[in-house]
């Protein structure tokens, strides 16, 4: 059985799925559209979800200022440390406090939380391991990790020692983007992959069929699936 409590944090929604017996939770970073979440194996791997959605994600979810894709487009705002401030102290405390009420259990989070996120929302949860201990493992569904001077970052800085693994998926036609940044996306992730595995950190690249947000839940799936253990 899976329990729900939604409820607004500033101008964010938070949505919470757990078991009865949740021993892991994974902090989802994506759309606003609803998706529906894989919830039998949340069930089946006792682990719960958070799901943070209404953040500006030009803004919140970007590292450092960066020029807008398209002229006229407004710049990334890059205020992602400041987001992560937020999740430090107000938003993880909060959500693993309401799975605790909902389903009377005191696990220790700190050794099984994690993140994923879809498009910026990978690139955050990516970017989250080099600034700050919250979590244990990352996922970044076509993450945009194309961002500028992203991967100079990881390369010139170290990525915290308890971080278990990284898994990362794209579609194979992302890099068929017009843009001259975004079609640098597959790139960029390979040579994301070839950094974490040199600093030791376990990383597997998954290439799937389709483009930018094709086959969202289906994806959201096979992530679930890679990163969340079977306790």
């Amino acid at each position: 059985m899976i329990y729900k409590e939604c409820y607004d944090m500033d101008n964010l929604q938070i949505e919470i799925y757990t078991p009865e017996c949740p021993g892991q939770v994974i902090y989802f970073f994506g759309p606003t559209d609803e998706l529906d979440f894989p919830y039998d194996l949340l069930d089946e791997r006792n682990a719960a979800c958070v799901s943070i959605t209404g953040m500006d994600w030009n803004k919140d979810l970007t590292p450092w200022k960066a020029p807008g894709l398209k002229p006229g487009d407004p710049d990334f705002g890059g205020e992602a440390d400041a987001f992560l401030k937020q999740l430090f102290f107000e938003i993880i405390p909060q959500a693993e406090e309401s799975i605790e009420l909902m389903v009377d259990v005191e696990p220790d989070w700190t050794k099984h939380r994690y993140a994923a996120g879809i498009s910026l929302g990978g690139l955050f949860a990516v970017y989250s391991l080099f600034r700050t201990d919250l979590f244990k493992k990352a996922a970044g569904i076509s993450a945009s990790l194309w961002y500028d001077d992203f991967i100079s970052f990881t390369e010139k800085y170290q990525i915290y020692q308890e971080v278990d693994q990284v898994y990362l998926l794209l579609g194979e036609k992302e890099k068929q983007s017009k843009d001259p940044r975004m079609c640098q996306v597959e790139e960029k992730t390979s040579a994301l992959k070839d950094i974490l595995l040199q600093k030791g950190v376990s990383c597997e690249l998954e290439i799937v069929p389709g483009g930018h947000f094709s086959d969202a839940e289906e994806r959201i799936t096979k992530v679930f699936a890679a990163i969340l253990q079977e306790i």
